[in-house]
């Protein structure tokens, strides 16, 4: 079941909707016209977590790029990638790897879980992996 500011979402769907607003808001809520939405439906199970979850906590650091092209993390930022495990019967998260100097191959586990750095490298550094 998942708490979200004392609501349970266990018996219902969560929809999470995302604005993309033109300009700034001013504080007596004019402007930041809505020039784009997107919303996605999340549906929570009863089932039981029979395992930690993996995640990586990755900044959301943007890289100055041409328009239109999708550019990987810059290589400053790398370092600020942290892999973590979380018991959701627990209130935090346990960091497994921290401060990689170079690219750790995230997007490469196996289909089973087992192992990782089984695939190509995505982080267009091929030499530092």
């Amino acid at each position: 079941m998942v708490l979200i500011a004392g609501l349970s979402c266990a018996d219902r769907d969560l929809t999470l909707t995302v604005c993309g607003v033109s300009g700034v808001p001013s504080t007596n809520g004019e402007g930041g016209r809505i020039v784009s939405r997107g919303s996605v439906v999340f549906g929570m199970s009863r089932d039981p977590v029979g395992a930690p979850l993996f995640y990586r906590d990755v900044p959301l650091m943007p890289s100055r790029t041409r328009e239109g092209i999708v550019k990987p993390l810059a290589p400053a930022a790398i370092p600020l990638v942290t892999w973590r495990l979380r018991d959701v019967s627990k209130p935090e998260s346990r960091v497994v790897m921290e401060k990689m100097p170079t690219c750790a191959n995230c997007h490469s586990f196996a289909t089973d879980g087992r192992r990782t750095g089984s695939g190509s490298c995505l982080c267009r550094r091929p030499t530092a992996c």
